[in-house]
């Protein structure tokens, strides 16, 4: 695109270079002809041009700024069109953005206080209008020539007070995000003190107080991780400093500062700074002169904007090579036992793990194996006294009890791939269903299944069964309803939908919350809310890839449901089916170019049939419609099947047909409602749900037919495979 605009006029705006780009935007640098003066034009790509979320951000951005008039908040000179391609016009500054400083370490104490008490003025007036940005990050602090600091990018920012403006989820940059923000709760002016809070404690020790492998356990650690000391960062900052930056990270917003004037206050006075320096007051140096620290090399000119909103969580840097601040501007950290860095040195902004040496993986992996074949040689010889015993023992089902583990409750289930054929017998019963091994062969498989129940407390929650011990152990504990799971391609989160705020919307969890010390909290403190709004969010499944979750909702709030698609950490809403069905219970094929799903008629939920969307050419087909109503179609890992459920000899049946709707054919059917199919990861074991016995219980049975087998205890339903 900056070959096609560069040297073009519009509007009265001349481009003249492109100056940053983003996952939303691009940013020119361009001549307002009629004052002939540089501006920055952002400018949505023209592959953006209709998605409405794109649209609908930039509309919002010029709708919030022209309500506000502050100094410290960067102005929107003008908005238009060009080619139907939406554009800002802005105020343009070429002495770089704080991202830029602290790539080079941390700033002076003084500097640090100056832009943000400068900063949260903006804010404070941006409250005082209804306006929260949700996305403060240093990349969103632009630095004029003087060194004075302006918030910029109001993208995402939010209306309070009123209904909400936009149908997106969970937004925002991870490692800047509150924990209110992060769960997808209602939020107020000290999210953005939180944020405030983090950018003062990067800018003061030159790392974020939170870092992960991924924006989602970014995510977490603002929810659920104690609150690090600055110090232990920058040990040359004083504990009164610290103190309020351990105040401003508070998790309760409660015991936060109410205000970001009161942030910045609390600042100055800890550093004993008043608002007027320029200098550090322990420290005799010069004024800062930012526009030294920022003057453009000879025929190279370098220029520098807010950076466009960005997916990514890491930095955002607008400027292939940001300018050097002068040595006055930053602090090195002084570490214990070690001489201080000589003057001019550079710093690491991030601290890198050291890995560990091959041959201690190596040694790890021996011990591992050791200890897992120890454990099976036990296992086999507790098997053998068991076949030797003359008395029968009582089935592991008829003398569970419940029992403490890791602080939650926890019942043992015979196990599928431990039971000695004797002990297999003993667990037989009068259920129309035996509970026997499918094939001995397949007994082995193990695994794990994430499943709902409703239990004594009366609410659904989620449990996670272990087939290979037989350990069956709840995950969630509220008082919402959290249904329909599912698990991530690589077996480490878990989506479901729950009504924790009044109405069903989508949510995320790190499923090795279960093996904490106090796995219920740490789940439900895990769990981030990736939709929110006040539509019914329903049937979440994964994506192929993992990066996004697939989900059905009636957005339009015209009682059908049609399909959607949302990045795992709620970014980029985008709508995939549009039409008088309920669409729902989406399933998209291994390579990612299908979704099937069903479709219901809405005033007639009767009648149904199985739909498929391709993602290449956006068509839609109807793959199956036999007699009645067929739902919940679902991949098989090769991609070759599709299970799904249709009325039977029972009350329904499980069936199998190929991938392009042909050959169907009866995989079960029960004297039961047999429902919500899934395949095993390996594609040979399809676990179901079955009323058989009178209420909803979990069944296991062979891809190719046969007997079936209740694995679960005491109620479940919506079985789906850990990978």
């Amino acid at each position: 695109m900056a070959d096609q605009l560069a040297g073009q006029q519009f509007g009265g705006y001349e481009i003249l270079d492109e100056i940053g780009r983003g996952g939303m935007a691009v940013v020119y640098r361009a001549r307002q002809v009629s004052m002939n003066r540089i501006v920055a034009v952002k400018i949505l790509p023209r592959q953006f041009v209709h998605d409405d979320t794109f649209r609908a951000r930039f509309a919002r951005e010029v709708d919030i700024v022209a309500k506000l008039e502050h100094r410290a908040i960067v102005p929107v000179h003008d908005y238009g069109e060009l080619d139907e391609m939406p554009y800002i016009v802005m105020r343009y500054m070429d002495s770089g953005n704080v991202d830029d400083l602290l790539a080079q370490g941390p700033l002076a104490y003084a500097t640090a206080v100056r832009i943000i008490s400068q900063i949260a003025d903006g804010l404070d007036y941006a409250h005082s209008k209804g306006v929260l940005h949700r996305d403060l990050k240093p990349s969103n602090i632009l630095l004029d020539e003087t060194g004075d600091a302006y918030l910029t990018d109001f993208g995402i920012a939010s209306l309070t007070g009123g209904s909400k403006i936009t149908t997106e989820g969970v937004v925002g940059t991870p490692a800047y995000m509150s924990p209110e923000q992060a769960q997808g709760l209602k939020l107020d002016g000290r999210s953005d003190v939180y944020g405030l809070a983090v950018l003062a404690f990067e800018m003061l020790t030159g790392s974020r107080p939170y870092e992960s492998d991924t924006p989602y356990g970014i995510a977490v650690m603002h929810v659920t991780a104690p609150v690090p000391s600055a110090r232990q960062y920058n040990p040359a900052l004083s504990p009164a400093m610290d103190q309020v930056l351990q105040r401003g990270l508070a998790k309760n917003r409660a015991e936060r500062f109410q205000t970001a004037a009161d942030l910045a206050a609390a600042l100055q006075k800890a550093l004993h700074v008043s608002p007027a320096e320029t200098v550090e007051s322990t420290a005799q140096t010069k004024p800062i002169d930012l526009t030294e620290a920022h003057r453009r090399s000879e025929g190279a000119e370098q220029v520098y904007v807010s950076a466009p909103i960005h997916a990514d969580p890491g930095r955002s840097a607008v400027s292939e090579a940001p300018p050097t601040p002068p040595s006055s501007m930053r602090v090195a950290p002084v570490v214990p036992g070690q001489p201080p860095p000589s003057e001019g040195a550079g710093f690491r902004r991030r601290r890198v793990r050291r890995p560990r040496p091959w041959w201690v993986n190596a040694l790890l992996g021996m011990v591992i194996g050791l200890l897992i074949f120890l454990m099976l040689a036990v296992a086999v010889l507790a098997a053998s006294m068991l076949s030797g015993q003359e008395e029968p023992t009582p089935s592991p089902v008829e003398s569970a009890t419940p029992t403490e583990s890791g602080g939650a409750q926890v019942t043992i289930i015979p196990p599928l791939g431990a039971l000695h054929p004797a002990a297999v017998a003993m667990t037989q019963t009068a259920s129309a269903l035996p509970t026997v091994d499918p094939l001995e062969a397949l007994s082995h498989t193990g695994g794990q299944i994430v499943f709902h129940a409703r239990r004594d407390d009366g609410d659904t929650e989620l449990y996670l069964l272990d087939l290979a011990t037989g350990l069956e152990q709840p995950i969630t504990n509220n008082d919402a309803e959290d249904m329909y799971p599912a698990v991530s391609p690589d077996g480490r989160l878990v989506a479901f939908m729950s009504d924790r705020d009044g109405d069903y919307d989508i949510y995320v969890l790190d499923l090795a919350c279960v093996n904490s010390p106090n796995s219920n909290a740490e789940c439900e403190a895990s769990a981030v809310a990736v939709t929110s709004n006040e539509a019914e969010d329903r049937t979440p499944a994964w994506t192929s890839d993992g990066a996004a979750i697939l989900f059905a909702s009636d957005l339009q709030f015209n009682g059908d449901f049609d399909l959607y698609r949302v990045d795992r950490d709620g970014t980029n809403l985008t709508q995939l089916t549009e039409d008088d069905t309920r669409d729902e219970h989406p399933s998209m094929s291994p390579d990612g170019r299908y979704i099937v799903y069903h479709a219901w008629a809405v005033n007639d939920p009767t009648t149904g049939a199985i739909r498929r969307l391709d993602l290449q050419n956006d068509l839609q087909i109807t793959l199956f419609d036999g007699d009645g109503r067929d739902w919940a179609p679902t991949y098989s890992p090769d991609g070759r099947s599709i299970l799904f459920n249709r009325p039977g000899e029972g009350r329904a049946g499980l069936w199998v047909m190929d991938a392009s709707g042909r050959n169907e054919r009866l995989l079960y059917d029960g004297p039961g409602f047999d429902w919500g199919g899934t395949w095993s990861p390996d594609g040979r074991l399809v676990t179901f749900t079955s009323d058989e016995t009178g209420e909803d219980e979990i069944y296991l049975i062979p891809a190719d037919g046969g007997e079936a087998r209740k694995i679960s205890s005491g109620g479940g339903a919506a079985p789906v495979w850990v990978p």
